[in-house]
């Protein structure tokens, strides 16, 4: 990557830090934390500008919402100059951030400062090259962690159908009066039928036929009819023992 490359990199970040303290201002859930860290940016030769006091005036504001029990102020350099001035320069860069942070309310008992001269750069470079994002103070500040309770948030879930399980329920008993019981006509064992007998039609009664007397051998008369013959011959015979009988002639 060529240094102009890396000298806008830089540019770029140093803007957007000068911008994040304000944001986190805003937050008041940054409270919750144990430690917040930010970051003051010093512009080649100048012991302070109008961005600089802006980034310090952001610590002291998020230092003012949240419960602050310490402060650490850590100086840098980039590596123009020698070892031992840049090492000065740090902790001069420190001192000033405190002592900028004690106008603005903060006490100066909670505030610790030190210097690491160009040992930790931010951004590696060679020995007598400027870089804004070395120029720097970390302010780190060390909280209490408190409970914000933030706004609610409606969130609208996505429907989930859920199989219902089964659930059984016992009935409740039902009492249903029973009918009244009829009861039963006897049933009556009908009379056998008898078949009637037959009808005979009454024969007419033949008309006698008369016939003449026949004398028998004896000499009674013996008279018959054409039924009795068609029956049976009568003959009625006398006792031929008689001795009474008269002869014939």
């Amino acid at each position: 990557m060529s240094f102009k490359r890396i000298a806008m990199l830089a540019t770029s970040v140093a803007g957007l830090s000068a911008i994040a303290p304000a944001v986190a201002a805003q937050d008041m859930n940054i409270c919750a934390q144990e430690s917040v860290t930010q970051i003051v940016y010093y512009e080649f030769a100048k012991s302070q500008s109008a961005d600089t006091m802006a980034q310090i005036q952001n610590v002291q504001s998020l230092a003012s919402m949240c419960n602050v029990i310490g402060v650490e102020l850590i100086g840098h350099t980039d590596t123009v100059g020698s070892s031992a001035m840049n090492q000065n320069l740090s902790v001069r860069r420190a001192n000033n951030v405190k002592s900028e942070l004690v106008k603005l309310g903060m006490p100066a008992n909670l505030i610790t400062t030190s210097g690491r001269g160009e040992s930790e750069p931010f951004i590696p470079t060679a020995d007598n090259v400027q870089e804004q994002l070395n120029r720097r103070v970390e302010v780190r500040l060390r909280l209490e962690p408190m409970f914000i309770q933030s706004e609610p948030v409606y969130v609208e879930a996505e429907p989930v159908y859920v199989q219902p399980e089964p659930v059984y329920v016992q009935p409740e008993p039902v009492y249903v009066e029973p009918a009244p019981v009829v009861e039963a006509a006897p049933i009556v064992e009908a009379a056998p039928v008898v078949e009637a007998a037959p009808v005979v039609a009454p024969q007419p009664a033949p008309a006698p036929i008369a016939t003449p007397a026949v004398k028998a051998s004896n000499g009674l008369l013996v008279f018959g009819t054409a039924a009795a013959a068609a029956a049976a011959l009568v003959v009625i015979v006398s006792d031929d023992d008689d001795d009474t009988a008269p002869t014939s002639p």
